[in-house]
């Protein structure tokens, strides 16, 4: 499984379509942040000012281009039967279904990551940190998204070996990201209104409410905005997060071997 491993993470360093996707990412998210038409290039809010309005937004965009490459070096492998190759070769089903899901379960919720990271970076370094919201508080909400990403790539990793269709899980990622838009506008559905009432019950959710700072809105003469935040997370909040989507994540992972290994893969 080990060959299996590296040869993955290889991919997922060295194929242009993989490097293509996240720049294409990146890029939206840089002319979100710095095109905005709320804030005149004469002055800018600072960056915890800032994350709060934008983070939702840009997170939805972020989580795009990792679940395109689990599909795109996961799924690839179906495309020319490798896998059926490697099969037919001795190779066991739990060393070809974990020596693939393990390298985009590590790099997928990482990279998201990054690329909602790097544009905040550089915005900061451009206009400055601020104090609208502790920086600390931005930090330990950026690490605590790792659990429902984590979550959303086993679904994926699950998705794509139930289908064997790269563009199954193309369009899943499209989906997933059309629905995080549509949720951060407010959906009627009222499934997904109480999926986001409920921390824990799915991962999109769970990833938008952490990027949602509760806030007041006050006004002046002049009808300018100014937010007060309050950007504390609660163990209600924090503790169903964590545990649900590693309690998932297990069950994703576990189905899509089990469905793995009973197929006949013809």
């Amino acid at each position: 499984m080990s060959d299996i491993i590296r040869f993955q993470f290889r991919q997922l360093f060295t194929k242009r379509i993989v490097h293509l996707a996240n720049l294409l990412v990146l890029f939206v998210i840089f002319v979100m942040l710095f095109l905005n038409g709320e804030s005149t290039p004469e002055i800018r809010d600072t960056l915890t000012a800032y994350v709060p309005q934008t983070a939702s937004f840009a997170a939805s965009i972020a989580l795009m281009a990792p679940m395109i490459m689990i599909g795109m070096v996961c799924g690839d492998d179906f495309e020319d039967k490798t896998i059926n190759h490697e099969l037919t070769a001795g190779r066991s089903r739990a060393a070809s279904y974990f020596g693939r899901a393990i390298p985009v379960m590590v790099t997928a919720p990482l990279t998201a990551l990054a690329l909602l990271g790097i544009p905040y970076g550089v915005y900061g370094a451009m206009f400055g940190i601020g104090n609208a919201v502790p920086l600390s508080n931005i930090l330990l909400r950026t690490l605590l998204m790792l659990f429902p990403l984590l979550r959303l790539s086993a679904f994926f990793v699950f998705l794509l070996f139930i289908t064997k269709k790269q563009l199954a899980a193309v369009v899943g990622a499209l989906g997933a990201t059309m629905l995080s838009l549509g949720m951060i506008e407010g959906s009627a559905l009222p499934f997904l209104s109480a999926a986001k009432r409920i921390h824990g019950m799915l991962s999109i959710p769970d990833l938008l409410n952490l990027c949602t700072f509760d806030n007041w809105r006050t006004y002046d003469l002049t009808l300018t905005n100014y937010y007060t935040y309050y950007p504390e997370l609660h163990a209600a909040q924090i503790v169903p997060v964590i545990v649900c989507s590693l309690v998932m994540c297990a069950v994703w992972l576990l189905l899509g071997y089990h469905f793995f290994h009973v197929d006949d893969m013809n």
